[in-house]
């Protein structure tokens, strides 16, 4: 009966700290850093599910890593205010909904 309250402390964590993470940096800093979910499930899913990740699997990761890293690309300088408080804030979303 706790694995309902888990999920639910899980799904309103990581909610909370993607609305933190928006208002600390903005939209074209943060959405790419949701990115990450990507990888921590890769590497989760083997501790939860028990079956390893496939080769497809990581290939699809690394591609799709890239395309994120492509995207976040900067040709202006921009300041930095806000930017690292908003990636960690994006970085426990991800954990906080991969474990959801």
């Amino acid at each position: 009966m706790w694995q309902p309250a888990l999920f639910t402390l899980c799904l309103f964590g990581g909610q909370l700290t993607q609305f933190i993470a928006l208002d600390w940096g903005g939209v074209s800093v943060v959405v790419p850093a949701f990115g990450l979910k990507v990888i921590l499930i890769a590497f989760l899913s083997p501790f939860i599910t028990g079956d390893p990740v496939s080769p497809g699997l990581w290939l699809a990761v690394l591609l799709s890593v890239a395309g994120v890293t492509f995207l976040n690309q900067r040709t202006t300088a921009r300041t930095r205010r806000g930017k690292s408080g908003a990636v960690f804030s994006c970085r426990w979303r991800c954990v906080t909904l991969c474990g959801a």
